[in-house]
């Protein structure tokens, strides 16, 4: 499992703008550098953002999602109950398909407006696994799990070219880099769910905030 820390992100993308190391990174970069970890994220499940076991409590048919919850893998999450050692699994609906299911059925439909999960179940104690939207990093020390870090700060060296000096050339020789090892970070991730690192049943913790 590949580790970096912030300070580490700054100083491969200061390499690649034509700067010495990290501390040459201003706010603006670092912005960057977040946004492009934002970014990746959202474009694939990875293990590292999977998170496992939230507390989800159904109350008046409706939960409210944990604030870093990616609606961008909203069709990937898991709801779920025990009674003992019986889990019961419910199933994703769409809202128009509610009024099929009874108080027997176990369903769910994500109101992304309300940023709430909706059941026909009226209360219940349940878990949820899902994939949380990266941490912000702001201290050298702040980590992230994702599977090709490098991946991060080319895609933030990209857009550093592109919006900041608009030399398009040099940015999309960034992009392609970063795609490159955003394809390796797939990759690398379907080795570690081949060999359940860090998949259902531990938590990814993709950020670790130093305080």
């Amino acid at each position: 499992m590949a580790t970096a820390t912030f300070a580490q992100l700054k100083d491969w993308l200061a390499r690649n703008i034509g700067e010495t190391d990290s501390t040459s990174v201003d706010t603006a970069g670092a912005a960057l550098i977040n946004d492009a970890h934002k970014e990746l994220s959202s474009r694939f499940p990875f293990n590292c953002n999977l998170t496992v076991g939230s507390d989800l409590t159904i109350a008046g048919n409706s939960a409210t999602l944990p604030s870093d919850f990616d609606y961008s893998h909203k069709n990937e999450i898991e709801i779920y109950s025990y009674s003992g050692t019986t889990k019961t699994e419910y199933k994703s609906i769409t809202p128009s398909e509610k009024s099929r299911y009874g108080s027997t059925d176990y369903v769910f439909y994500i109101d992304e407006k309300n940023s709430c999960v909706k059941s026909n179940q009226s209360s219940a104690t349940l878990s949820l696994d899902y994939y949380a939207i990266p941490e912000v990093m702001s201290d050298d020390g702040d980590t992230t799990n994702f599977p090709v870090p490098k991946a991060i700060s080319m895609l933030a060296a990209g857009d550093y070219w592109s919006d900041f000096e608009e030399e398009e050339d040099r940015a999309d020789k960034k992009y392609s880099k970063a795609e490159m090892l955003f394809m390796q970070a797939i990759e690398r991730n379907k080795i570690e769910r081949n060999y359940g690192l860090k998949f259902r049943g531990l938590n990814g913790n993709n950020n670790t905030k130093t305080t």
